[in-house]
């Protein structure tokens, strides 16, 4: 093969991976695909009974923690009840529960059911199990929730799952994908939001209300910025957004301090210039001020 074929086979390979790969950007190298367990579909109800002041399910497979009827304010739920694990905590299981302060979830553990801890006034903190996957619609809501670890293995988290508590601090777990509407809405106390690399998207009112977030990075991965996902963060005084993530028209509406920090030639800068927001050029997140 002579050096001019030689040299035009080349030329095409590098027109094919910049225009594969959009250009004089980066390759991100795709993340590899999450895999969850979930809980049996139509499985039968063998049987129902109360113990240690829990109200519990077994299925074939699992038990479920039906309702918790006890007193004690500092609760630990098992890993099993009659040799099967507990895999679900069911919908409005500790529903308004006045008492409650702490609980300890096993890691048996895949499912936090509907509502399932929403309106407990006096709960402050949840350990979480090292196994669970999916956080239901309202789990939270309404708590006095102040401090939780999500496990990375927790793939979903739902619309207004820890809508008005008051955690001061999340680090959203490595396998979840986007954040859910309302999932954070008016969380006062929150001052640090730490994203992971799979994030796509951040839904409507996301962490609306979040007055005391003052500093936010957003990661490479998150496309969308939806509209009203930080809406009044009144101590909102910088985010960094990355080069092709794109904002809503309304995402930041009410953040009177903001200031967005992005690449040059980024979406969010053409986006801020639209709108009216004040942005600033910034290659990266570390020489954010």
């Amino acid at each position: 093969m002579s050096k001019k074929i030689i040299s035009i086979f080349l030329a095409l390979i590098c027109l094919i991976g910049l225009v594969s790969c959009g250009g004089d950007e980066e390759t991100v190298k795709p993340l590899p695909p999450v895999s969850t367990t979930g809980l049996p579909e139509n499985e039968k109800l063998t049987t129902s009974y109360e113990a240690d002041g829990f109200v519990v399910k077994l299925y074939t497979s699992y038990a479920e923690i039906a309702e918790y009827k006890g007193k004690e304010a500092v609760v630990t739920v098992p890993d099993a009840f009659m040799g099967i694990p507990v895999k679900l905590i069911g919908e409005y299981a500790f529903f308004e529960n006045e008492t409650l302060t702490s609980v300890t979830l096993p890691d048996s553990l895949l499912v936090i059911g509907k509502s399932a801890f929403q309106g407990c006034s006096a709960l402050t903190e949840v350990v979480l199990g090292n196994n669970l996957e999916l956080i239901s619609q309202a789990a939270f809501r309404d708590s006095s929730l102040e401090k939780i670890n999500l496990p990375d293995s927790v793939a979903e988290i739902e619309r207004y799952a820890f809508y008005r508590t008051r955690i001061a601090e999340i680090k959203l777990p490595s396998n979840l994908s986007s954040v859910s509407k309302y999932a954070f809405y008016g969380c006062e106390q929150l001052t640090k939001v730490e994203f992971c690399p799979r994030i796509e998207r951040v839904a409507e009112y996301a962490f609306s209300g979040c007055t005391a977030l003052q500093k936010v990075v957003i990661t490479d991965g998150v496309k969308m910025l939806s509209d009203y996902s930080f809406a009044d963060c009144t101590s909102l005084g910088a985010i960094f957004v990355p080069k092709s993530t794109a904002l809503g028209e309304n995402s930041f509406l009410g953040c009177s301090v903001l200031t967005i920090y992005s690449p040059s030639g980024s979406k969010a800068s053409e986006a801020a210039k639209k709108y009216g927001y004040s942005s600033q050029t910034c290659p990266s997140a570390d020489k954010m001020p």
